[in-house]
Formats: structure tokens, C-alpha cells, sequence
């Protein structure tokens, strides 16, 4: 699996099992390893701590896809969730 293909392939498995949240988020971290700088990662690393119910450990992984590539869908989602939890 290449690095372009990663995030993408694991929220597809988490989204169809719940259970593989935790995997989810160690591949990531793990890819983030090697290039700390892929925005991708942190946005797909975002969605997993989602899908597992930590929106605060979503939204630092959103902002920090922002402070790397500010036009990805982070800012929507963030602002959404901000929106959500009355900030």
C-alpha cells in the first residue's frame, strides 16, 4: 500500500467494521512517522478519532491538516463541530 493510498484505505475499513478505530489510528501514526508533514494522514487520523467518538483529537489533527494544506474539507468540518459543541 502506498502512502498516497493510506489514509483512504483505512477509514474505508474503519467506517465498514467499528471495531478497527484503534488499528486505524496506529497505521496512521505510523505513517505519520515517516513524513510528519502529510496532510492526508492527519485528516484521515482526524476522521478515525471520529468514528471512535474523540472530537477533540479530531479537531487537533483537522487543525493541524490546516496548518499544511488549508484546502483540504478540515475547515468545514472543524468549524462544524466547534459549531456543535457551542465554541
Amino acid at each position: 500500500m502506498t502512502l498516497l493510498i493510506l489514509p483512504i484505505s483505512i477509514w474505508q475499513r474503519c467506517i465498514c467494521d467499528r471495531g478497527t478505530q484503534d488499528s486505524a489510528i496506529e497505521e496512521y501514526k505510523r505513517s505519520l512517522t515517516s513524513k510528519p508533514d502529510y496532510d492526508l494522514a492527519h485528516y484521515g487520523l482526524g476522521l478515525a478519532y471520529l468514528a471512535k467518538g474523540e472530537t477533540d483529537m479530531a479537531i487537533a489533527e483537522w487543525e493541524k491538516t490546516l496548518k499544511i494544506n488549508d484546502r483540504r474539507q478540515a475547515p468545514f468540518i472543524i468549524s462544524h463541530l466547534l459549531f456543535r459543541q457551542g465554541r
